[in-house]
């Protein structure tokens, strides 16, 4: 039983830091660019996988304005017209 505790808990402390940033930030922190943190996560529009897509984002811009101030290129959903996420160009 003891020879499956070193692994298992390997196991936890790689994935568990993984997971838990990916569902607290909505995707995976790849770095900083401009001095705002940048994730990279799932976008699914109406009919998942076929229209989803994975992308490089700024965190935590909501709207088009704030994502031009930093540098960024907006992403418009085309589906529902609403910001995806502003995209480092």
């Amino acid at each position: 039983m003891n020879k499956y505790l070193i692994p298992i808990g390997l196991g936890i402390l790689i994935v568990g830091p993984l997971l838990l940033s990916y569902l607290y930030l909505g995707g995976f922190p790849v770095g900083f660019l401009n001095g705002r943190l940048v994730i990279y996560a799932y976008f699914c529009s109406d009919v998942c996988p076929q229209q989803g897509f994975w992308h490089k984002r700024y965190y935590g811009i909501r709207d088009a304005a704030s994502c031009e101030a930093v540098g960024g290129r907006a992403y418009i959903d085309p589906a529902w017209g609403g910001l995806v996420g502003c995209f480092p160009e």
